[in-house]
């Protein structure tokens, strides 16, 4: 296991290495490190306006899921929103002071009926969830970079971004996403126990987004890119990416180090790379992780992923997916939890639309309780405007 994620942590450094040596020097574009992490998300919007010096536009997404359980006890359908963006109203507004420097904002509002951090077999309609995703405001340097201050993704939110399948809004990286406030069965008493997904999975609750100040460089040397962030009670964390453009393939790869992440980890380091062929779409991502606790259990795991993305239709691209995922000491020593999925995007570009369909087991096992497996298949819809 640790040897596993040994390799995806020396490949995640050696390829950028190999990559560069091949790159064509002329096809490296500069992105703005701002709007392109935000249009890893999301990418469109309904109404904008334009003046002289600045924009504004206005969009939103709804995204709804149907999800059949089955805890090995009980099976049922829940019908909730998603984590993975969650349905939202955002307001973008950038406004340029000259040629080199321009300040900019956003403002992203959650409105989630039935959020799945708070749905479970005990607790199916918990209600309507309005919380602020993301308010900020940002400086930006074409030659330097952008300074960002408020609630927003830290640099270590790199999950949307390295994901190279087409299928996140369905299935992300951080498996536990889906179906994070699932209980676990205890086979002993045959009753729920108090044991969730989100203790024993990645999800984005963990330092994704926060209160806190934020640095992202420019691109530069072919493609890297570098971000720090600081929060309240000493947290913090910094990254380094590259993304850069390789003929046929799209490569990209990450490096992160995150200072208390959540109440349960004292540090977390992640790595991870994603490559897709361009012309046959057929794609593997990868990420590890490594960290440490208050109780000095040093909990790692990893998520392994390939898919294969092709236009059948001139309606949008379908993307292909399974993936693997396996964490070692989530909530005790010795512990193993294990997920794996398969899952079918469908894009519908004419009208902004995704429409996906996957199945997703969670298990546990070597735990101090006898926990049955979840089985998950979830239908959902994304809607952008």
């Amino acid at each position: 296991m640790k040897l596993i994620i040994q390799l995806i942590i020396l490949f995640t450094v050696l390829l950028p290495v190999s990559l560069l040596a091949q790159r064509d020097p002329d096809s490296v574009s500069e992105k703005d490190t701002n709007k392109s992490r935000l249009d890893s998300i999301v990418q469109d919007h309904f109404l904008m306006y334009d003046w002289e010096s600045g924009s504004i536009s206005f969009g939103g997404s709804i995204h709804r899921t149907i999800m059949y359980v089955d805890d090995g006890l009980n099976n049922d359908f829940f019908f909730m929103d998603s984590e993975q963006p969650p349905t939202h109203l955002r307001v973008s507004v950038e406004n340029s002071l000259n040629e080199n420097i321009s300040v900019f904002g956003n403002l992203w509002i959650g409105i989630q009926s039935n959020r799945p951090f708070e749905v479970s077999q005990d607790n199916k309609n918990p209600g309507v969830a309005f919380r602020a995703l993301i308010s900020e405001v940002g400086i930006s340097h074409k030659k330097i970079g952008s300074l960002e201050l408020g609630s927003g993704f830290t640099s270590s939110a790199v999950f949307t971004e390295v994901d190279m399948s087409g299928t996140s809004i369905g299935s992300m990286l951080t498996s536990g996403n889906l179906a994070p406030g699932m209980k676990f069965v205890d086979a002993d008493s045959n009753e729920l126990s108090d044991r969730q997904v989100f203790n024993y999975f990645l999800d984005t609750e963990r330092l994704m987004l926060a209160d806190r100040i934020r640095f992202d460089s420019k691109s530069f040397a072919g493609g890297f890119m570098v971000s720090a962030s600081a929060a309240a009670d000493s947290r913090w964390d910094a990254s380094v990416r590259f993304f850069p453009e390789v003929g046929k393939w799209a490569f990209r790869a990450v490096l992160t180090y995150e200072q208390k992440p959540f109440r349960d980890l004292d540090s977390r380091t992640l790595a991870g790379f994603g490559i897709r062929h361009e012309e046959t779409g057929i794609n593997l991502t990868t990420i590890a992780s490594y960290g440490f606790t208050p109780d000095d259990r040093d909990p790692y795991g990893f998520v392994i992923k390939g898919g294969i993305q092709q236009n059948f239709t001139d309606l949008g691209k379908t993307s292909f997916s399974i993936d693997y995922a396996k964490n070692h000491d989530a909530t005790i020593e010795g512990e193993r939890a294990t997920s794996y999925s398969f899952f079918v995007n469908q894009s519908i570009n004419p009208i902004n639309l995704v429409i996906y369909l996957g199945y997703r087991k969670y298990d546990v096992t070597d735990s101090d309780l006898n926990l049955l497996p979840i089985n998950t298949t979830t239908l959902g819809v994304f809607f952008n405007f």
